[in-house]
């Protein structure tokens, strides 16, 4: 069982760079991923209850699969909560891909996620494993180490339109390759751990 303390709680501090539920879901999101667990249980009460909410919820995507020097992909994924069907998480993942691309974001989402970002990369500079690999990527990537630290001037520079001149060039029909990923886990479970006939 590991029963972290929350940022800002107890002796631990509180980055300047939380300032949501959300923010806080991806530090434990980070922390699942350091230690390479999968498949568990998250419970809490009160705000631990809230964040458990959130992560098993969770859904999100990155771009550089399976590598970020040459053109990529960029992958949508979310995790279902029982009684919703991988059909719907598709169809919703589709609906706000289509949203971005007829409508610009608000002003609150493109800082929040200028914010999330910058602190991502806050982050990552966080140890020296961290910041190696940083470096290191950098410079394979764009031939100078020192692109680390103009990370953040580029995400100050996106725009809410650049958002959208993107979501309708790259998310477009022609590009999606959907992948469905099912366990009987939790069917067997709710069926008192016998075997459906």
């Amino acid at each position: 069982m590991i029963a972290p303390t929350h940022p800002g709680f107890g002796h631990a501090a509180l980055p300047d760079w939380i300032d949501s539920v959300d923010d806080l879901a991806y530090i434990y999101l980070d922390l699942l991923y350091a230690l390479d667990l999968r498949d568990v249980t998250v419970v809490g009460t009160s705000l631990g209850g809230w964040l458990a909410a959130e992560i098993a919820a969770f859904a999100g995507g990155f771009s550089g699969v399976p590598g970020a020097k040459y053109p990529n992909m960029f992958v949508f994924f979310a995790i279902s909560t029982p009684g919703h069907t991988p059909e719907e998480i598709r169809d919703a993942v589709h609906a706000e891909i289509a949203r971005i691309q007829k409508e610009d974001i608000t002003d609150e989402e493109l800082a929040m996620i200028k914010t999330r970002a910058k602190a991502d990369l806050i982050r990552k500079l966080g140890d020296n494993e961290g910041l190696a690999f940083e470096l290191g990527g950098a410079q394979a990537l764009y031939g100078d180490w020192r692109e680390v630290f103009r990370q953040v001037d580029r995400i100050e520079k996106v725009s809410k339109a650049d958002i959208r001149r993107i979501a309708n060039t790259t998310f477009v029909e022609s590009n999606r390759t959907i992948g469905i990923s099912e366990t009987t886990h939790l069917a067997q479970a709710s069926a008192g751990g016998k075997e459906n006939q």
